[in-house]
């Protein structure tokens, strides 16, 4: 049976190779890779050991990129919807010894992101109505952040997205408190089916940084607000990064490459800088 791929960009070769072949449409091309090589074991080590005393040495958010980089250009359909996707993954490196995340670690990190997405809405409020809007994910392994809305209306979300990852914010006791609750309410309850739970448990016992719930409740009882306004900076701001991203739709390959460059402009914020914004916040705990 005939499948019409007139409303696809497909290169007419590919599309005769096989009948299914129009249908994966344009496939993603590689825009940009930095000639750099990956940082060494022992530079990797240095990085992560960095700590907030250590602004001179010249790592902290400023090192996101110090690693290759891969960005990712995938074209639109024939149609004319002038919306685009961009889609920016951080991965953080880690040595072959280093120690899997601890419950608090991750605990930490869960209930900070959970208060930035809260505090991150009314700061795009203004880019949301003009059709933008952003994900954000934190998590042990790194952070991914996707945009999506038009052309025009994507680099100011974008700009200011970055700009409150590296300003951080202090978390409050008030914040703190429902957040925990929330938190421990849901890992208290069972409203699901038990082959979720069991399912639950399985991935408890073989993914890294995955927790039973009486060990992530053990580790709640122990985040404190100074704990949770620093999780973002303990464990992921000094870490060298690698930076992989996506941008697909109806946009041309110079608008992908300055959309990425906002973010990575925004991103490569100057140790100096992210660590005396930090200081600010943890002073006033």
């Amino acid at each position: 049976q005939h499948v019409p791929t007139e409303h696809m960009r497909v290169p007419k070769e590919r599309a005769s190779r096989r009948p299914d072949a129009g249908l994966t449409g344009p496939w993603p091309r590689l825009l940009k890779t930095s000639p750099e090589a990956l940082p060494e074991k022992a530079a990797v080590s240095r990085l992560r050991g960095l700590s907030r005393a250590e602004p001179e040495a010249g790592f902290g958010l400023s090192s996101l990129l110090a690693s290759a980089e891969r960005v990712w250009y995938r074209q639109g359909w024939v149609s004319t919807s002038p919306k685009v996707q961009v889609r920016v993954a951080y991965r953080k490196l880690m040595t072959r010894d280093e120690w899997e995340p601890s419950a608090l670690d991750v605990i930490r990190l869960h209930l900070y992101a959970t208060l930035f997405k809260k505090k991150l809405g009314p700061k795009v409020f203004d880019q949301s109505v003009a059709g933008a809007s952003c994900t954000i994910q934190f998590s042990t392994d790194g952070m991914v952040v996707g945009f999506e809305g038009y052309q025009l209306s994507l680099p100011a979300l974008m700009d200011q997205v970055a700009h409150q990852v590296n300003l951080g914010f202090k978390v409050t006791e008030v914040e703190l408190v429902r957040a925990s609750k929330e938190f421990s309410d849901s890992l208290s309850s069972f409203p699901e089916m038990p082959v979720t739970y069991a399912v639950q448990d399985q991935v408890a016992l073989l993914v890294t940084g995955s927790f039973s719930r009486e060990e992530s409740l053990a580790a709640l009882r122990k985040v404190d607000v100074r704990s949770a306004s620093s999780a973002w900076m303990d464990q992921l701001a000094a870490a060298p990064f690698q930076l992989n991203a996506l941008v697909m739709g109806n946009s041309d390959e110079d608008w992908a490459e300055k959309a990425i460059s906002i973010v990575r402009r925004a991103m490569r914020t100057t140790s100096r800088n992210r660590t005396r914004l930090a200081a600010e916040v943890l002073s006033t705990l």
